[in-house]
């Protein structure tokens, strides 16, 4: 597929600059032209990139979906009266089994196209005017689909002139490349004669199914590629119930002034609020002015103030001047009770960050300062903010006196004992294991090696696997995070770097900081685009920013190449090593390595890594006992877990703290039984040959590497683009 993708890219850049222009119509032409074939995927990935209408080409999963909740409504006879290239109707007609289906294209070139990339559907394609069209038959259908282009004039007439060929217990389903408020959409169908049953918010967009009969009550949910998560939510459509998370549905009692995602992201943000024993009040209830900015006067002078950013990309701050771009905050001035303090502490939370993203989307369609007033807080009782006010004092005061002391050493060296008797009380001994006792174990494991040695020579070994192994575990959660999208985008992880093409068949340190550094960098970009923020977010399991921003972190990268260059400088110097020299080298590697510590801090407290065991179901919510890969020894503790979608007991996951929906790691690291041993240890993937997979472990001698047949692992590397040849045979 990445092939495909980079030929198609070829094909592109041939017709940017030639007679077509870059448009879908263009491509085909082209390509028809140079005799490569096309499909509907490999067209959906060049709409994307060229930034044509989002579902132009829409991807199958949504109609996977919109065909799991027809199934549950008469679908023998469908309509698309805006077909295009068939990229709806013809998949729907496929899934649902229906034996009249019309399709109706605009344009001839449309109208041609069409049949020749959907040959198996057994559509009537008609090349007309669809108004004009409907019009003149007297047909009756049960389902019509359809996708409705943004800023379209003639698209409600289309709709109504569709619409008149619905039977009274048909069902209408409409792709929408825009986000408008529920009760906009309530309104625009119920002019058209239709009563919004659910809205489905996708990328960009939502899925509007409507009836000709009034629902007792609205759903509103997410619609995502799982195929599970589909299930439920299409379950908890046709039986009309709430999910157990809110992205499986929500029932609303009558339209709202909200969008679908901002419904879902204050539920969300209100039931894990609640749970954690805040109260859920109006954000006017604590602030006693609000002012935007004015660019002759700026703010106004006031305490108890704090200064929300519009863009929840920014930070909040307490004084304006911590800001180059005043304009895009607003000022409110808090009740002295609450604590300005408290409230810009928060916001540097989870809970706090989503409060910002939803004050984002519902200032779309209102004035921020409007929408401030009625946005949800959150707020334990005041007991509890004046003790975590003052314990975070007292944390204020013992960083700022660590600080002092650190200056002090350096400035003067002879200090060292005294400031040593000093920080003595603060700094327990057991401190760095503490900190190693909350790693993952594939990470961990490898730090207890090195801890429990006293030979330098040995410390600088187990220093070196330390680094190469997280840096082959970070890049490899970023890959099992971005490596879907990456591939449905047509993004070629390694451009065309001839070095590091197809490297990862005998994958070394060096080309895993590479390939690091390029997820951490598409990483980076997608969070501080507002478009593709929350796209971002949902692939890593809706994580703290903290824990995204740690393994996004250039300097963590730096540090781990700066240990690649030592390997590398030793390796290269060869020869004899006497005992100051490997003193030498222990002292330089602690030195990257608490570098290290202090990137990583306590990031991995705010996720865990599961290796899952049994399971029960019950009503959209899987609960699951799992082993917690954490810490440095084999005998995991065992936790119970909430997830929307099913885990494969063969495969580990990562779950961010609070969340349901967990972050499958690619098989390229795995607990894997040693029956020659016997016992079980953490592999990391090593290399290819030939047609079996050497894995090594960097903490278990009893069996370091280990040979086996694995054609997932060649599977997945190929289809990631990171090896250049399939599996043979």
């Amino acid at each position: 597929m990445v092939e495909k993708h980079r030929e198609l890219a070829r094909v592109y850049e041939d017709i940017r600059r030639g007679r077509w222009g870059s448009s879908i119509r263009g491509l085909i032409a082209a390509a028809g032209g140079a005799g490569f074939p096309l499909d509907l995927e490999e067209l959906r990935v060049f709409a994307e990139r060229i930034g044509e209408r989002r579902y132009a080409i829409c991807p199958d999963w949504i109609v996977s979906c919109i065909a799991l909740v027809g199934r549950g409504y008469p679908h023998a006879s469908l309509l698309d009266p805006q077909a295009g290239l068939g990229s709806l109707a013809a998949p729907l007609a496929r899934k649902l089994h229906a034996k009249r289906v019309v399709a109706v294209c605009r344009r001839s070139e449309e109208y041609r196209v069409a049949p020749l990339l959907n040959t198996d559907a057994g559509i009537e394609w008609v090349q007309s005017d669809p108004v004009r069209y409907l019009e003149e038959i007297d047909e009756q259908f049960d389902l019509i689909a359809t996708c409705l282009a943004p800023c379209d004039p003639g698209a409600d007439d289309v709709l109504s002139a569709a619409i008149a060929h619905l039977r009274d217990e048909g069902t209408a389903v409409v792709l929408l490349e825009e986000e408008p408020e529920i009760r906009a959409i309530a309104d625009r169908l119920a002019r058209l004669k239709l009563h919004v049953d659910s809205l489905l918010s996708i990328p960009g967009g939502l899925v509007v199914i409507a009836r000709k009969r009034p629902a007792d009550r609205l759903f509103v949910g997410e619609m995502g590629p799982d195929q599970s998560s589909q299930d439920i939510l299409a379950k908890n459509i046709l039986l009309r119930r709430s999910g157990k998370a809110p992205e499986l549905g929500v029932l609303l009692d009558a339209p709202t002034d909200q969008g679908v995602r901002e419904v879902i992201l204050q539920q969300s943000i209100e039931e894990r609020g609640r749970d954690g024993g805040f109260e859920v009040v109006a954000f006017r209830s604590i602030a006693r002015e609000m002012h935007a900015y004015t660019p002759d006067a700026g703010f106004p002078a006031r305490e108890d103030a704090v200064y929300l950013p519009r863009a929840a990309a920014l930070p909040v701050v307490r004084s304006v001047h911590e800001t180059a771009v005043p304009e895009r905050y607003v000022q409110v001035v808090l009740d002295p009770a609450v604590s300005a303090a408290y409230v810009a502490r928060f916001f540097t939370t989870p809970l706090g960050d989503d409060l910002l993203r939803l004050y984002e989307l519902a200032s779309v369609r209102r004035s921020y300062l409007a929408m401030l007033a009625d946005a949800p807080f959150l707020l334990p009782p005041p007991d509890v903010r004046k003790r975590v006010l003052e314990v975070a004092v007292s944390l204020q005061q013992a960083r700022s006196r660590l600080d002092s002391l650190d200056a002090d050493l350096w400035t003067h060296p002879f200090a060292a004992e005294s400031i040593g008797k000093e920080i003595a009380g603060w700094v327990r001994e057991d401190e760095f294991e503490r900190w190693m006792e909350s790693l993952p174990f594939p990470i961990a494991s490898i730090l207890w090696a090195y801890r429990a040695e006293t030979s330098d020579e040995h410390c600088v070994d187990h220093l070196f696997n330390l680094f190469e192994a997280l840096g082959e575990f970070i890049a490899l959660l970023m890959l099992s995070a971005l490596g879907p999208l990456c591939v449905e985008r047509g993004v070629d992880l390694l451009e065309d770097n001839p070095y590091f093409r197809d490297s990862y068949r005998y994958a070394t340190f060096r080309a895993w900081n590479v390939l690091g550094r390029r997820l951490a960098h598409h990483t980076r970009s997608l969070l501080s685009r507002p478009a593709t923020r929350s796209v971002c977010l949902a692939q890593f399991g809706n994580p703290d920013l903290a824990f995204l921003d740690m393994i996004a972190s250039k300097r963590l990268f730096a540090v781990l190449d700066e240990a690649a260059d030592l390997r590398n400088l030793w390796k290269a110097h060869g020869g004899s090593v006497g005992p100051g020299e490997h003193t030498g080298r222990r002292k330089a590697l602690e030195d990257c390595l608490q570098r290290v510590q202090a990137i990583i801090g306590e990031r991995f407290d705010t996720v865990q890594l599961l290796a899952p065991e049994t399971s029960s179901y019950h009503e959209g919510i899987f609960c699951y006992d799992a082993q917690s890969l954490t810490g440095s020894r084999m005998t995991f503790r065992r936790v119970k877990v909430e997830t929307a979608v099913p885990m494969d007991s063969r495969k580990i996951y990562l779950l961010s703290k609070g969340q349901k929906k967990p972050v499958e790691i690619l098989p390229l690291l795995k607990i894997m039984e040693v029956p020659e041993v016997p016992a079980r240890a953490c592999y990391f993937y090593n290399r290819i040959e030939g047609e079996q997979v050497r894995w090594i472990s960097y903490h278990f001698e009893g069996e370091a590497e280990v040979l086996r047949p694995d054609g997932e692992v060649i599977d997945v590397l190929s289809s990631l683009g990171l090896i250049e040849q399939e599996r043979e045979g």
